[in-house]
């Protein structure tokens, strides 16, 4: 939700439409950072995109772990990291555990 490097993001997911056309974008759906700027990228680059928003008021402050376990039990080819904080290193661990590969932007 803190980062604001739109050009890594920008960069970041071109590269990987050039290279995988049928492209499909996965993101927290957090309306700040990194989710917002891969979202806004997604539709520029026309890939398809699959949002998972935390829900709050079901888990509370369990809502992002939860959501980020959906997410990684879901699978994917990659896993983006842009920076680091609470949210984007629980992510990573639990695409870890998943054996989804990870590539830290930093």
């Amino acid at each position: 939700r803190d980062w604001q490097d739109r050009d890594a993001v920008r960069n970041e997911l071109a590269r990987l439409a050039t290279a995988y056309p049928d492209l499909i974008i996965v993101h927290g759906a957090c309306p700040s950072g990194a989710d917002r700027y891969a979202a806004q990228e997604a539709r520029r680059l026309g890939a398809m995109l699959e949002a998972h928003p935390a829900q709050w008021d079901l888990f509370g402050s369990a809502a992002g772990p939860a959501r980020n376990r959906q997410m990684a039990k879901a699978g994917a080819m990659l896993c983006l990291a842009f920076g680091r904080g609470r949210g984007t290193d629980g992510m990573v661990a639990e695409a870890e555990r998943a054996g989804i590969p990870v590539r830290r932007v930093p």
